[in-house]
């Protein structure tokens, strides 16, 4: 994730968001655009200049390890100071989610330079209230807190406590997170998480209660390509006169082991709203079959998502996620499509539909009205932004091998984009259906980028 963290009462984390009408009004209030500080004196630097690096000096690290900031450097010492290696230094530092603000000062004598890279740094500990939304419970918040840089190593640790708002009990979650771009010296990104969740499926009409713990490992391997590995075990239970949508007849709990292998080519240019690049991944992952699971089935998937570059602040994104199963498959591992993060305008319980594989695609146009304005309050900083989108979306799903007989949806929108730290972004659609001619309007709220929360909403 990149960018900063407004902090406390204003910060915004992977799976939060913070519900507070004062602070975003003082926060607007606040807005205090900044730039990045390249300067030498009175001497003007040119690309064609072969200035070399005399000393590095780091300013503002009061927590952080230096060595977190030296593996994300690619100028050294002795070597010629370069713009263009600046701008791809920058993301790097940035994606950490560790500094309110990164910058650059040069400072000139004669033929060599020194690079002085100055920062602000977030809170160790953060406080906030949390949230996220889900097609099958709605918006759910509550207490949350965070250590970001932990031991100054860059290793971020989260924990949430959160129930529904239309119903308040009647959805409840525990999360647990651990993340960090490195293991240890290692280039591998780990994801460590562990979900309890206790709620009334309506797509499936039971009332469950969930654990899952997940591992997921990305190994780096050159400048785009990653080796990823998943490992997880996922267990459900439910009540006994619900005991039918369970594979396990002869209990209320189904206990299913799953692993993965995938590859991936990332070369957007950054994580967080790019504007020009590709990701696309290819990953196999086996659920059951052994240590007692009576589910027994693979998937296929394949994400691909572009980024292109129309014209200054004009971007087109596209898109499409196909996943793939075959085996014996619980109820409620099922893809659910409609609402915010598949189809506009459909109702997730009364327009949407099911089944064991789909396929999802969308064609996206932004047009960045505001692009990263920074926010200053109480020596904190964050940021925001504002697109306003058009597209379209498209979605076909099927049972087993039935792909012929599968049942398929269409949706155009017109919205807006808010964009924040962590969170990534606020999306505010109003969708029509597209499969007749006729207004069939419905408005949509989502959080964060959708191509990825298409790849964990079920629950």
């Amino acid at each position: 994730m990149n960018g900063t963290v407004f902090a406390i009462l204003l910060c915004v984390m992977k799976n939060s968001i913070p519900f507070s009408p004062p602070t975003i009004a003082i926060m607007l209030l606040s807005i205090n655009l900044t730039t990045t500080a390249v300067k030498g004196g009175d001497h003007v630097l040119r690309e064609e200049d072969s200035i070399v690096i005399s000393k590095i000096r780091f300013i503002g690290l009061k927590t952080t390890e230096p060595s977190v900031v030296h593996r994300e450097l690619i100028h050294k010492k002795g070597s010629v100071y370069n713009k263009g290696t600046w701008v791809i230094e920058k993301k790097r530092l940035e994606r950490q989610d560790i500094f309110a603000s990164v910058r650059l000062e040069l400072a000139q004598k004669k033929n060599q330079v020194e690079l002085r890279y100055q920062f602000e740094e977030l809170p160790a500990v953060i406080p906030f209230i949390g949230g996220k939304k889900t097609d099958q419970d709605g918006i759910i918040i509550g207490p949350a807190l965070a250590t970001l840089n932990f031991l100054g190593r860059d290793i971020r640790l989260e924990s949430y406590g959160r129930s529904s708002i239309k119903g308040p009990g009647k959805a409840m979650e525990f999360q647990a997170v651990a993340s960090a771009l490195w293991l240890g010296g290692l280039p591998i990104e780990y994801w460590l998480q562990y979900v309890y969740t206790n709620s009334y499926n309506s797509f499936e009409s039971f009332p469950e209660k969930s654990h899952m713990a997940l591992l997921e490992l990305n190994q780096r391997i050159g400048s785009f390509w990653n080796i990823k590995y998943k490992a997880e075990f996922f267990s459900i239970a439910t009540e006994p006169d619900n005991r039918d949508i369970l594979l396990t007849k002869n209990s209320t709990q189904d206990n299913i082991p799953r692993f993965g292998f995938g590859l991936v080519r990332d070369t957007r240019e950054s994580r967080i709203n790019p504007h020009r690049g590709l990701y696309s991944e290819i990953m196999y992952t086996h659920s059951g079959g052994f240590a007692g699971s009576h589910a027994n089935f693979g998937e296929w998937l394949a994400d691909f998502r572009s980024f292109i570059p129309l014209r200054q602040k004009h971007i087109l994104h596209l898109s499409f996620l196909g996943q793939y199963r075959t085996g014996r498959i619980g109820a409620y591992d099922r893809f659910h499509v409609s609402g915010a993060n598949t189809l506009r305008a459909y109702n997730p319980i009364t327009d949407g539909f099911s089944g064991t594989s789909e396929i999802l695609s969308f064609a996206e146009y932004r047009y960045e009205v505001i692009n990263k304005k920074t926010i200053r309050l109480l020596n904190l900083t964050g940021f925001y932004g504002l697109q306003l989108v058009a597209g379209t979306d498209l979605a076909y799903v099927w049972d087993r091998n039935n792909f012929q007989e599968g049942i398929h949806g269409a949706s155009y929108y017109l919205g807006a984009h808010i964009l924040l730290p962590g969170l990534d972004r606020i999306r505010l659609e109003l969708g029509n259906k597209a499969l007749s001619a006729k207004l069939d309007m419905g408005f949509t709220l989502g959080l964060f980028e959708r191509t990825a929360v298409q790849r964990w909403r079920i629950r």
